[in-house]
């Protein structure tokens, strides 16, 4: 049986990671885990943490559950794609971690855009009143957006391909998901 394949949607707010993460599992037949899923979770159960260091730690928390998650559902040789803000520096044990204990066959994808573009997505998403209330995002600038290379950028995880998702259309999606399979033909 061919070993599971493991795709890591990473990029930090508002750059299309939930979006791209749903087409490619409608698109490819994969299971979807995403690190918000657990953390809006953690919330309904436990409440609101009371300080930034408790929300901190739900996200720690969450992250864990992520990485767990995936791990079973690799273990089954279930092929599967997660997606969050994951911390350069950081995640990349976790990642290495989770590759080697299943076997699978990691891809990243890399999504990042301009700050503009970034910065009126996130405070679209924020007017919509929707957004669940474990993000208690205010509006930002641009500005604000900056630090992602550093916080949230492309981890050490190969391969890879990066997306500039700032003008993003449907055809675009096609040809994501063409070359995610051509990678997995390789």
């Amino acid at each position: 049986m061919d070993l599971p394949r493991l795709i890591v949607v990473q990029g930090g707010s508002a750059v299309g990671k939930t979006t791209l993460t749903r087409i490619i599992a409608r698109e490819l037949g994969y299971d979807a885990i995403g690190k918000d899923h657990f953390k809006e979770l953690l919330y309904d159960t436990l409440g609101v943490p009371k300080d930034r260091e408790d929300s901190r730690v739900y996200g720690r928390a969450a992250t864990a559950a992520l990485f767990a998650v995936a791990e079973q559902l690799l273990l089954t040789k279930k092929d599967i794609v997660i997606e969050s803000a994951f911390h350069k520096g950081l995640a990349e044990k976790d990642i290495s971690d989770l590759v080697a204990s299943t076997g699978a066959r990691v891809l990243q994808l890399y999504l990042f855009a301009d700050p503009q573009t970034v910065a009126s997505r996130f405070n679209a998403r924020i007017a919509t009143g929707e957004r669940h209330h474990a993000h208690p995002d205010k509006p930002k600038q641009p500005e604000d957006f900056l630090q992602y290379g550093d916080t949230y950028g492309k981890l050490g995880i190969e391969p890879a391909i990066e997306i500039d998702t700032s003008k993003m259309s449907k055809e675009d999606y096609s040809v994501i998901i063409d070359e995610i399979k051509e990678v997995y033909r390789g």
